[in-house]
């Protein structure tokens, strides 16, 4: 049978902490090295976006620009500047395929809305 709170011993409680502890610690790297990898991602898009599709801008933003909020389920957020229309379901196409572990959002600048402008300017990093 199961011990009450109350029956749990100061060594037991102790045991207890440092392994919650050492958990937090690992999940808390396993989150920067996460963040990392996606920063690194985003960097990679944004060449193949200026290469394959002659993007003039690519900006990140998001929870991953922030550095807030970002966990094992967030994704990559870019809007982009310059690629054609004509090719831009092409570009989020070879996004998706880059993506592996991470989805990438793509944006064109010109169908965004005038909130996600603001958002642009509050947060956005180019790359």
């Amino acid at each position: 049978m199961a011990k009450t709170a109350a029956q749990v011993t100061d060594e037991e409680m102790a045991v207890y902490r440092t392994t919650a502890q050492r958990r937090e610690e690992q999940e808390r790297q396993e989150q920067i090295q996460r963040r990392q990898r996606a920063l690194s991602l985003a960097q990679q898009a944004a060449r193949l976006l200026r290469t394959d599709f002659q993007a003039k801008q690519v900006i990140l933003f998001g929870s991953l620009a922030r550095g807030d909020f970002f966990h094992r389920r967030s994704d990559i957020d870019l809007v982009v500047t310059g690629v054609k229309s004509q090719d831009f379901w092409r570009a989020w196409s070879a996004l998706d395929k880059l993506g592996g572990e991470f989805e990438i959002d793509l944006v064109d600048i010109e169908t965004a809305s005038p909130s996600l402008h603001l958002v642009l300017e509050q947060e956005g990093i180019e790359l």
